[in-house]
């Protein structure tokens, strides 16, 4: 299946028309810490073709799948490691979707780097990477799963934190982007991955940055826009929900909810965490604790299953047509010009794209 060509234009990801592309899926990261089912990937082999599977077919629906990349077998370019990432790659394209690569750690298995030092080995990686899949538009590349963890939540801290990091990443953009000029980067934020809205004053440097916030506490409450701002930070740039999920106790679904809610209203992207039944939040019942054991879904993963459905049937509609001018032709004065201006204008920016 062929995937359509990613581009930037000004806040929103657009395909080769011109059509607005959200991009919706899951995270599915169980390659990178396998626990006692050592390094293979049978589970991902059943998992990504159902994910990105039409729901007439008992798929999902996704159209991106986010997996975690380690560096040092990059850099020492592992033969076996490299191919793995290849026959995943491959997997999700030939789903349909896009594959969403970010740096986790130095090796599988391993806790993440706290501080900056990891940003050598992920700049090595990320360049290696971006060389290896060069005119493959379909893939992108994240900077950082979670890039650093604040001590102390001051906002000065944050700030400072935030601008310390975003020099990092303005380095790594400007080493990857001069191997592959057109490949569509991700950035995360301070505080394991939450807050990326001090680049509405700070920005990295760059088109085309996705900025991803792993939304792990107070999105679901009042404080939501004070705190993490990503109906602001949107209104400029890309922004994605990488990570977010709770529990499956009310309350937790009730937050899982107001995410997906939220995605829509400001038009985010999404990647809820994780496929998977071990790890948490989960959105599996079971599929990856032992070895082909049926993928079944939680009820948050019902939930996340139902909205990656309507916004794959949102995908499949076709675009209503231009409005019908109710202005006898010729136009006769400067005021029919303006009325007949304004309809295709409102037509243009509902579709998100040029006229056709």
């Amino acid at each position: 299946m062929v995937v359509a060509k990613l581009s930037v234009r000004g806040n929103r990801l657009v395909d080769p028309s011109g059509k607005v592309v959200l991009l919706r899926g899951v995270n599915i990261s169980t390659w990178e810490w396998p626990p006692g089912l050592g390094r293979d990937i049978s589970f991902e082999t059943r998992a990504i073709p159902l994910l990105c599977a039409s729901p007439a077919t008992g798929g999902w629906g996704s159209n991106v799948v986010r997996l975690a990349v380690s560096g040092q077998p990059v850099v020492e370019q592992s033969q076996t490691y490299l191919a793995t990432l290849d026959a995943l790659t491959d997997l999700v394209l030939a789903g349909g979707a896009y594959c969403h690569w970010t740096y986790r750690n130095r090796q599988p298995d391993a806790d993440q780097e706290g501080g900056l030092a990891w940003s050598e080995q992920a700049t090595r990686c990320l360049v290696s990477l971006a060389q290896r899949w060069l005119g493959r538009p379909e893939v992108i590349l994240g900077l950082k799963v979670e890039a650093l963890n604040v001590q102390g939540r001051s906002d000065n801290n944050r700030v400072e934190a935030w601008q310390a990091l975003r020099e990092v990443y303005d380095r790594m953009v400007a080493e990857i982007r001069a191997v592959n000029p057109e490949v569509i980067l991700s950035a995360s934020g301070i505080q394991w991955g939450r807050y990326v809205h001090h680049a509405l004053e700070h920005p990295i440097q760059g088109e085309g940055i996705l900025y991803t916030s792993h939304v792990y506490e107070d999105l679901g409450r009042p404080a939501t826009a004070v705190t993490f701002r990503l109906d602001q930070l949107a209104q400029r740039y890309q922004v994605s929900m990488g990570e977010f999920g709770d529990d499956t106790s009310p309350r937790g679904l009730a937050e899982l909810r107001y995410n997906l809610s939220y995605c829509d209203q400001y038009g985010l992207h999404g990647t809820p965490w994780l496929f998977s039944a071990r790890a948490r939040p989960a959105l599996l019942e079971s599929g990856d604790r032992e070895l082909r054991e049926p993928i079944v879904p939680n009820l948050a993963g019902e939930m996340v299953r139902d909205w990656l459905q309507a916004a794959w049937q949102q995908r499949q509609e076709p675009p209503p047509p231009p409005p019908e001018s109710t202005i006898p032709l010729p136009i006769r004065d400067l005021k029919e010009a303006q009325a007949a201006a304004a309809a295709l204008l409102d037509w243009t920016l509902r579709q998100g794209g040029p006229l056709p």
